[in-house]
């Protein structure tokens, strides 16, 4: 009887160094329960059984480095998918896919139905089609350039994650956001059609920023209004603490059959500058190159009248600012000041002006 080989994962990045794991070699394959939850595995310190693989027949999309197995049946003839998420690996260059069928280890029979070259998200499902019932599955997931991946796998009739290509992705008349963000809150917002009103019980929302890969940022049911019925609403926020471009995907899951892409959002996030801290003080830099004795004398702006006087001593050889505070100047309605700095050692001066900006800060003009 032959057998189905539907996948050869090529996981690039890397965990921390681990035990061999036992399903290292195709007799002890792990077996996949479909439906159950996701089962968590590792690349880490796998070898290759190369007596159970065609190099001829995979050359030009993958390169094998260390290979592990799994198995499973359905036990009605319907389409399956194989999810895999938490994929955390020491580099980020991705996933390559190649579906085999054939019997186990009889390598001149190997028939190669389809090779994806490279997944680099997170989280991603692929469609195996129309499984048979009773027949068994095998599951080769091979560590690309001998680097480690944690992820978790599942067999399941619903798909979790991404699709391996957005052209493949189901599109809802939801609208393309386009924006520029200057806060770091971002609101997520999207309507659910009535198409899918009845359809969609669940939503992921991934995130890609620039050219990283797309992360799981939340996951939510659906929900239903005060009336009991699904609502066609919803909206969340995301923080962001590195300027940059972004891009939001809002997938809603249906029961039944693929993902459905509600609204799409790109940013481009500028960190908006602190403003300087407020200040009622007037500070002012001694252009003197020599110790000299100095005059200060504060104007009002409209009347050009005295309303301060300071006296001192300035040391180039220990420069010290000359800082005058004009609260009480300011509450009385103070806003325009003309300063006259006086060098009595040479009797030259030098006018400055000041002004209280909407802030209450005083700043120089």
């Amino acid at each position: 009887m032959k057998y189905l080989i539907p996948i050869v994962l090529c996981l690039i990045g890397a965990s921390t160094m681990k035990a061999q794991v036992n399903n290292d070699n195709l007799a002890n394959r792990i077996r996949l329960e479909p439906d159950a939850s996701p089962l968590h595995s590792t690349t880490a310190s796998s070898t290759v059984e190369w007596g159970c693989l065609n190099q001829a027949l995979t050359d030009k999309c993958l390169i094998y480095h260390n290979d592990q197995w799994y198995s499973f049946q359905v036990s009605e003839p319907q389409a399956y998918y194989l999810n895999i998420s938490r994929l955390v690996c020491r580099s980020s260059n991705g996933i390559q896919i190649i579906l085999i069928e054939g019997n186990p280890c009889e390598t001149k029979n190997y028939r190669v139905i389809q090779c994806i070259r490279q997944i680099k998200n997170e989280e991603v499902f692929i469609p195996l089609g129309m499984l048979t019932a009773k027949m068994t599955y095998l599951i080769e997931i091979d560590g690309f350039d001998g680097d480690h991946c944690d992820f978790d796998i599942q067999i399941a009739r619903r798909p979790s994650g991404l699709p391996m290509k957005y052209e493949e992705l189901l599109k809802s008349e939801a609208a393309i956001s386009v924006g520029t963000q200057k806060d770091s809150l971002v609101d997520i917002s999207w309507k659910v059609s009535a198409g899918y009103l009845e359809q969609v019980d669940q939503f992921r929302v991934y995130r890609l920023m620039e050219q990283d890969i797309f992360r799981l940022e939340r996951a939510l049911p659906s929900s239903k209004n005060a009336y009991g019925k699904p609502s066609d609403s919803y909206q969340l926020q995301d923080t962001l603490t590195v300027p940059g471009n972004y891009l939001y995907r809002v997938l809603g899951y249906p029961q039944n059959g693929q993902p459905v892409l509600m609204k799409e959002i790109r940013i481009s996030y500028a960190k908006r500058k602190k403003a300087p801290p407020v200040s009622s003080s007037i500070v002012i830099d001694p252009p003197f190159s020599q110790k000299s004795d100095y005059a200060v004398r504060v104007y009002e702006g409209e009347q050009l009248s005295v309303i301060h006087s300071v006296n001192g001593t300035y040391d180039p050889t220990n420069p010290v600012r000359i800082e005058i505070d004009m609260k009480e100047f300011i509450a009385k309605g103070y806003r325009n000041y003309m300063v006259v700095l006086i060098n009595k050692s040479t009797r030259e001066s030098v006018e400055l002006y000041y002004r209280v900006d909407a802030r209450g800060s005083v700043v120089k003009d």
